[in-house]
């Protein structure tokens, strides 16, 4: 039996790591349980993608790499792209992801002196630049050993390594979603 999707005793960690501000990503994590969005859409996401009024989110973009000028040899760059269904998409927010993104606007506003994409989650290091999807899981396996979350890492048959990643977190809150339909993700977890 391998760990195909997180646990809801695994979610409840990681709603407590944001409770408790444990990482500058909790939040972030938190968020993808309870959007179903994508890690990359995350990363790409404006503040004018959100629209209190209506309590939604618009999904218009997401961020990738490629070769610059297809050659290896001179590196990867980032680049927006549009997002994998094709076409923008709405969100409606839950009380939870509400709350997650004002806090996140306001811990932007704190440590980001400046924030040229007007993005939700920029590097406060970078000076607002996107973050990468390479440092996002990076920061998100720091904090699964710092809680205790077990991604099932072991290795393949080719000698690779394989486990749960940021992207397990969306298929975490689609099973979770099919499972109880209209329900919240983090509820569902904390309540079982």
């Amino acid at each position: 039996n391998r760990k195909e999707v997180f646990t809801n005793e695994d979610i409840v960690k990681f709603y407590d790591s944001y409770k408790n501000n444990v990482s500058e990503y909790s939040a972030a994590i938190v968020l993808i349980l309870e959007t179903m969005m994508r890690g990359q859409e995350l990363l790409a996401l404006t503040i004018d993608d959100i629209n209190f009024e209506e309590n939604i989110i618009t999904i218009r973009s997401a961020v990738s790499e490629r070769f610059i000028d297809n050659d290896k040899e001179k590196g990867l760059e980032k680049y927006i792209k549009i997002p994998k269904n094709g076409k923008e998409r709405i969100i409606y927010m839950t009380p939870l992801a509400k709350e997650i993104v004002e806090y996140m606007m306001k811990q932007t506003r704190m440590k980001c002196r400046e924030n040229p994409m007007n993005l939700l989650f920029p590097s406060y290091l970078r000076n607002g630049k996107m973050r990468t999807m390479d440092a996002f899981e990076i920061q998100f396996k720091q904090l699964c050993d710092k809680i205790g979350v077990d991604r099932d890492v072991r290795m393949t048959s080719k000698g690779n390594k394989k486990g749960l990643s940021v992207h397990a977190l969306r298929h975490t809150a689609i099973t979770l979603a099919n499972t109880a339909p209209n329900s919240n993700v983090i509820n569902t977890a904390l309540a079982a």
